[in-house]
């Protein structure tokens, strides 16, 4: 992975919001506590790194600027 990238994970992030987490963590039945997302512009410059609209990676989520819509099906 670029290190731009890595670099976008090892900082920051939120956590889900905790009405999403939890939902999330009824139906699959695991642990969503630690779960990061990541936006904004260096998050978009880390997507765009791999030209990618999100990535992953453990339980970091990066998002593409105009990407991440939590209410929307594909966002």
């Amino acid at each position: 992975m670029p290190e731009q990238a890595l670099e976008i994970i090892s900082n920051g992030g939120r956590p889900l919001e905790d009405d999403r987490r939890r939902s999330l963590e009824d139906r699959m039945g695991a642990d969503f506590s630690d779960v990061r997302i990541h936006t904004g512009g260096k998050a978009a410059a880390a997507a765009d790194v791999i030209d990618a609209k999100a990535f992953t990676c453990d339980t970091d989520i990066v998002v593409n600027a105009g990407e991440y819509g939590p209410e929307s099906p594909v966002g």
